[in-house]
């Protein structure tokens, strides 16, 4: 992948690669063999895998082996405005500026660009087999992702709050200030002890009877 990016690509770049700890000597190795010409056109930097919330080691089975690594880039890399995220399996066959060229397309809401998942839904696999909501009528695929990562940064988690955010002290200033929008229920914690705000905010709308609600609303 890296080797393609280089060859077709016209400006420098840089490369932030994620990778196995047993990886990165052999990773080191092979960049350095490279002629010179090729290795002045980009910068490189190696880091752990890393998941900062929750157990490391669900988010690392998360689909196929850190699949999840990517939600957590905007975390990470706190000093990159913009990046290109490609899985490892990806090779480039015209220059990284083109796809790069999109960012200036972005209207003010857009966070992040993907393809679909497939051309024709109805034979995708996310509309034969998928049973959790996708977007649109074949879903996106995140193995080539253009992300602006300041406006990740910048919209908090008012529509994504979890219990993360405040089971080892609150981690959300923005949601303090301007209140939760989304209330995110992972963990279970509707239904356990361990969070009594979600669980009792859960009961209170399950237990809600719209009757009841039209008539004081009318009244």
């Amino acid at each position: 992948m890296l080797k393609s990016a280089v060859l077709f690509s016209h400006r420098k770049m840089r490369f932030h690669i994620f990778t196995e700890d047993a990886l990165k000597p052999e990773f080191d190795k092979q960049l350095r063999q490279w002629p010179d010409s090729y290795t002045k056109k980009f910068e490189h930097k190696l880091y752990p895998i890393t998941f900062s919330v929750g157990n490391p080691q669900e988010w690392k089975k998360l689909f196929k082996p850190c699949a999840a690594q990517r939600l957590f880039l905007p975390v990470i890399l706190k000093d990159v405005d913009s990046l290109l995220y490609v899985d490892t399996d990806v090779l480039f066959l015209r220059p990284v500026d083109d796809i790069w060229k999109l960012l200036r397309q972005f209207n003010s809401t857009q966070l992040a660009a993907m393809a679909p998942e497939h051309e024709i839904p109805k034979i995708g696999w996310y509309s034969r087999f998928a049973r959790h909501p996708f977007y649109g009528s074949a879903g996106v695929n995140s193995g080539v992702m253009l992300m602006n990562l300041t406006r990740i940064r910048s919209t908090q988690f008012k529509w994504n709050y979890r219990p993360d955010h405040c089971m080892y002290g609150s981690n959300c200033k923005e949601a303090e200030r301007e209140g939760v929008s989304v209330l995110h229920g992972n963990r279970g914690v509707y239904h356990d002890d361990k969070q009594p705000t979600f669980r009792a905010l859960y009961e209170a709308i399950r237990d809600t009877i719209f009757s009841s609600l039209c008539t004081t609303l009318c009244s």
